[in-house]
């Protein structure tokens, strides 16, 4: 089997991920090879998975603007607020803005 290459980004993993998937489904790779990507692919995966870890550590959730224009954001790991209290609170600024436009 060949070499597989150093994968850079997201991209190339899960385009790499894929190819191999796709042999192995195909199911004609003699079992050493079979297991070489099968041991790769892992490889890839973990790859994956710790970017969209980043990713996701990296999002911001915006909370609101400041009166000087700059955007109030907070990490969503650190947002306390519960799904349904996000909902209530939305609800409140939408009715602000309709009682105001009235």
């Amino acid at each position: 089997m060949k070499a597989e290459p150093e994968v850079k980004t997201f991209e190339e993993a899960l385009l790499a991920l894929e190819r191999i998937v796709r042999d192995l489904e195909q199911g004609t790779s003699p079992l050493e090879q079979s297991l070489e990507q099968y041991a790769s692919a892992t490889k890839h995966l973990k790859f994956c998975y710790e970017r969209l870890k980043q990713a996701e550590q990296s999002v911001q959730l915006l909370r609101g603007i400041e009166p000087d224009g700059t955007t109030k954001t907070d990490s969503i790991d650190s947002s306390s607020e519960s799904l349904a209290d996000k909902q209530a609170s939305r609800g409140k600024r939408r009715s602000a803005r309709s009682d105001s436009a009235e």
